[in-house]
């Protein structure tokens, strides 16, 4: 069974969503046992078995269907020919029990792209992990992203281009690239989608907020509403080194995800009439 739960943090871990196929019930004679376990990705079978024969068949192909649909769904065989006297779906067999299996979606996290591997973004990916984030790193620079696990994509040279970012209506993207020019060009790339990000955090002081806002708004439209990105990213909680940012921008995410208000954001300190710190 070790072999099920490695592949899930794999698959976790690459970001792709499967499927887990559990045995809840069975009656008479069948191919399997309770609590049997199988993995099933879009393109089939991953590890575990259920069973073989028919009815892993089947499962399979249900499987692909409930990953498509994404949600979970809780069914019957009836494991002999005919139809099965009204009960589950007949899979013409001859072992004459009955098998329910349990289809539980394994989504891989709620995405988010950071823009910059290096001490922040590092950082960053440590506290999100635990959450249920899905991380994928995105840098100009090979020689950051060697050594990282899991997905991550190049940029063009500065950033010029950025790879495709799926998701992005539900993705929470941070940008904390290796200088204020390149973290300009990303969030114009980002803005420029035809989709708006869930949340959208920027790396930068309070002067920088109001120069870079400044020039985004000329490239994309004076009127373009820009008060919903987090600039500066994160809530306020005190300290300056790469864990102590990466700490605030995780809380300012999970408060986000979460709908939760009243925190102080670094982004309103030094608004009028915005909480200011003691």
């Amino acid at each position: 069974m070790q072999d099920i739960y490695t592949e899930i943090i794999s698959l976790r871990a690459r970001g792709q969503a499967a499927v887990l196929v559990t045995v809840v019930a069975s009656e008479g004679h069948v191919p399997t046992e309770l609590q049997a376990k199988m993995l099933v990705d879009a393109r089939g079978r991953v590890a575990g078995t259920v069973g073989g024969g028919k009815l892993e068949h089947r499962a399979i192909a249900e499987a692909q269907g409930v990953l498509a649909a994404g949600r979970p769904l809780l069914k019957e065989y009836a494991l002999e020919e005919g139809d099965g006297g009204g009960r589950g779906e007949p899979l013409g067999m001859i072992c004459g029990g009955r098998v329910t299996l349990f289809y539980e979606v394994l989504g891989p996290g709620t995405r988010a792209y950071l823009f910059g591997a290096g001490h922040v973004g590092r950082a960053l990916r440590d506290y999100l992990a635990p959450l249920d984030f899905a991380v994928t790193f995105i840098d100009s620079r090979p020689d950051q992203l060697a050594d990282l696990a899991g997905p991550r994509a190049l940029a063009g040279p500065d950033y010029a281009e950025l790879p495709p970012l799926a998701d992005l209506a539900v993705s929470y993207v941070v940008i904390a690239t290796h200088s204020h020019t390149c973290d300009e060009r990303v969030l114009e790339h980002v803005l420029r989608a035809n989709e708006r990000p869930r949340y959208l955090g920027v790396v930068a002081s309070r002067r920088k907020r109001v120069e870079m806002l400044a020039r985004v708004r000329e490239q994309l439209g004076g009127d373009i509403d820009l008060d919903w990105i987090h600039m500066p990213v994160g809530l306020y909680l005190g300290g300056n080194s790469p864990a102590a940012v990466a700490l605030s921008i995780a809380a300012e995410m999970q408060a986000c995800r979460h709908g939760v208000s009243g925190h102080v954001h670094l982004r309103d300190r030094a608004r009028p009439g915005r909480p200011r710190e003691g």
